[in-house]
């Protein structure tokens, strides 16, 4: 038997696997079979690294590193008094990024504030006015009740006992218009309570926070700048929530589901994949096919896959990157090792 020295140039396309061995010692005919055999599996591995393509049960697809945006607009028209971040800030969930000019709303609130003292202070008097008046009606009752007793005796003339009478139904009457008023002045303290609460909220409004921790993207306003009504101010990246989007054949599409587990390797980091899960498949061909079709036709229409990053997530891991999406269509196959 010779032995030949290994080199590409007299091997066939594909037939070698990097071993570290500077030589292979065998007949060139016995070449693919005695390393079909000695390789066996780890073949397999190595060439879905060395190729885009993936081992039976995986379909893979290239991709970028996608984060959620977040714009973070005005909601009234306005001035933009200040801007407290720059582009590329790392900011947590509820800081402040700005400020709108709020000089006509303060004093809207001072206004709102004053005309809620009011209200109470009507409220207030309609209470007294109507404590009083009960009183009033309580003691006309009385007399009234007296009346009726000595009536038996004739101590009382049936003239008092119309006066009492009349008396006592006039105290009723008023304090019913007195309840009245009352009402009328509770009415008015939630009226003024209600505008207030609204001025304030408008206050808040012009005070611009993030809803979600994450990192400046865009710097979209300058202080000074007078923006109309969901005039953006700034983008934030939403780090924590990073995902890829792939595009896969019919027949791999078809073999996907919402849950299943998938992988993402950056080309930046191959050797430290990303755990993740399809969160949606898309139910229509990216692109809208003939009528008619032929099945070479089907085959090239292509289904996009959102593949959403599970567990920690590493800074270094940056929104943009490129890298390779890898999708488990078989429970039963086993992912490739990192090189």
């Amino acid at each position: 038997m010779e032995c030949e020295e290994y080199s590409p140039s007299n091997t066939p396309q594909g037939a070698f696997i990097r071993t570290g061995l500077g030589f292979v010692c065998m007949k060139k005919r016995l070449l693919l079979v005695g390393l079909v055999a000695a390789v066996g599996v780890a073949a397999v591995t190595i060439l879905v690294r060395a190729h885009p393509g993936a081992p039976a049960g995986i379909a893979a697809a290239n991709g970028r590193l996608e984060a959620t945006e977040i714009d973070i607009a005005t909601k009234p028209a306005g001035r933009v008094a200040d801007i407290l971040v720059r582009e590329g800030d790392t900011v947590a969930a509820g800081a402040v990024l700005a400020r709108m000019d709020s000089k006509v709303l303060d004093a809207e609130a001072q206004a709102a504030g004053a005309d809620l003292s009011r209200a109470r202070e009507a409220y207030r008097l309609a209470v007294t006015t109507l404590a009083e008046r009960e009183t009033r009606a309580q003691l006309a009752q009385s007399d009234l009740d007296r009346s009726l007793r000595l009536r038996q005796s004739q101590v009382v003339s049936e003239q008092q006992i119309d006066r009492d009478r009349t008396a006592a139904q006039l105290a009723r009457t008023a304090c019913e218009a007195a309840a009245a008023e009352r009402d009328v002045a509770q009415a008015s303290v939630d009226a003024a309570r209600a505008r207030l609460a609204a001025v304030e909220a408008e206050l808040g409004e012009a005070v611009l926070r993030t809803p979600r921790s994450g990192q400046v993207l865009y710097r979209l306003a300058e202080p000074g700048e007078v923006l109309g009504a969901g005039g953006r101010v700034a983008t934030i990246l939403d780090l924590s929530d990073l995902s890829m989007t792939i595009f896969l054949p019919t027949r791999a599409a078809g073999q996907t589901r919402i849950g299943s587990e998938a992988r993402i390797v950056l080309d930046a980091f191959p050797d430290r994949p990303m755990t993740a899960r399809v969160t949606f498949v898309a139910p229509e061909a990216q692109f809208t096919p003939k009528e008619v079709e032929t099945q070479e036709e089907r085959e090239r229409l292509m289904f996009r896959v959102k593949l959403g990053v599970v567990g920690p997530v590493d800074p270094q891991w940056k929104p943009g990157m490129p890298g390779m999406g890898y999708v488990r269509l078989d429970e039963h196959a086993r992912w490739p090792s990192p090189p």
